[in-house]
């Protein structure tokens, strides 16, 4: 624990929402970063990871086209931490 944790998605087109996720349920944006890297980039960021930050965690993508959805699971085994990168590419119309 107290490892950093990055999850990034790209998005080609323009989106009007993007929503960071953990179990289903509005990341704590008290505990994480979320940035908009520009270019249809965005970044979520935990600093410092807890035992709670182990969890599924999902970004949804919207606009007036409809949405789309991607999704990592960020597990510890021992003491040897797996971390996803979460990249997506979505084309809207």
């Amino acid at each position: 624990m107290g490892a950093k944790l990055c999850l990034e998605v790209a998005v080609d087109g323009n989106p009007t929402q993007v929503r960071w996720m953990k179990d289903g349920l509005p990341v704590d944006e008290g505990r994480c970063k979320l940035e908009d890297l520009g270019n249809g980039k965005y970044r979520l960021t935990i600093p410092e990871m807890g035992a709670d930050d182990f969890r599924n965690y999902s970004v949804e993508v919207s606009n007036g086209a409809g949405k789309a959805e991607s999704k990592a699971r960020i597990t510890e085994a021992g003491e040897c931490l797996l971390m996803v990168c979460l990249f997506h590419k979505w084309v809207w119309e």
